[in-house]
């Protein structure tokens, strides 16, 4: 028999950086006062510091470059080339979260894990109960649950991992109770030829 199966919904792109890249990006963070972006964010974290969006473009160009690729695939037409539009870095430690919120002004949203402390991933083996456990990150199309849909998608993210995804997309990261930091780069894109 034959058959077909249909891709529908957003596309969320994940992929693996190398270590080098990653240490390209931890190289672009820091705890600047200066540079606090809190106020531009929905997190309830106390320390999210703007870091510098063109030099992170650069750094991430290759893999813009499968993104495009990617979504040739998924949406069978052409993504529109983006621009780092901004950037920032998230030092999450125990107690901190980020509501169920959405990216506004732009086109692309993405994350890049930097650090998950092993007191973290510990804590996310022990963990028992329902849905995501502590430090997770949750995609969700619609705030109601429809039978037999795929509302929501959640990771358990590893250090090189990152997403990117419409900016549209609402996701949430959970807290966690245990010490140390957990480091992720956040940035928006948006369209080259747009307004």
């Amino acid at each position: 028999m034959e058959s077909k199966f249909y891709f529908f919904g957003p596309l969320l792109y994940h992929a693996k950086l190398d270590e080098k890249t990653l240490n390209e990006i931890k190289n672009l963070c820091s705890k600047d006062k200066q540079k606090d972006f809190r106020i531009n964010l929905a997190g309830h974290l106390d320390h999210e510091y703007k870091i510098d969006s063109i030099k992170l473009e650069s750094i991430l160009n290759p893999v813009f470059e499968n993104f495009y690729n990617v979504h040739k695939k998924f949406y069978n037409k052409d993504a529109e080339l983006q621009y780092v539009r901004d950037a920032w870095v998230n030092y999450m430690k125990k107690g901190d979260f980020n509501p169920l919120h959405a990216h506004l002004g732009c086109d692309w949203s993405g994350v890049i894990y930097l650090q998950m402390p092993d007191e973290l991933l510990e804590e996310q083996r022990s963990w028992v109960g329902r849905g995501m456990g502590p430090g997770g990150i949750l995609f969700q199309q619609k705030l109601d649950s429809i039978p037999l849909f795929v509302n929501d998608v959640s990771f358990y993210p590893e250090i090189g991992d990152i997403f990117i995804f419409p900016s549209k997309l609402k996701h949430t990261v959970f807290p966690f109770k245990s010490n140390g930091e957990r480091i992720t780069v956040a940035f928006n894109t948006k369209d080259r030829n747009g307004d």
